[in-house]
């Protein structure tokens, strides 16, 4: 996590769509939704629920740093 920037950035959440349209992955017509995936040092989680949640059905999260976890964003 760096600092404590309260979100993730436009920019950096368009450039990361557009890499993973360019592996074929989105919520776009044309392009796959992926049905799990394992993301590690999510911190609080920004840009898995910002990101990923969008195009993988289930997001398993590795992060070593337990007060990270406290805060994290689940889906009900």
């Amino acid at each position: 996590m760096v600092g404590v920037i309260p979100s993730v950035s436009k920019v950096d959440l368009d450039d990361s769509r557009s890499f993973l349209a360019q592996l074929g992955v989105g919520s776009a017509p044309g392009l796959r939704i992926v049905v799990s995936a394992m993301d590690g040092g999510v911190g609080i989680g920004r840009v898995t629920q910002a990101l990923l949640l969008d195009v993988i059905q289930q997001v398993d999260i590795v992060e070593p740093v337990s007060k990270f976890t406290e805060t994290l964003y689940v889906p009900s």
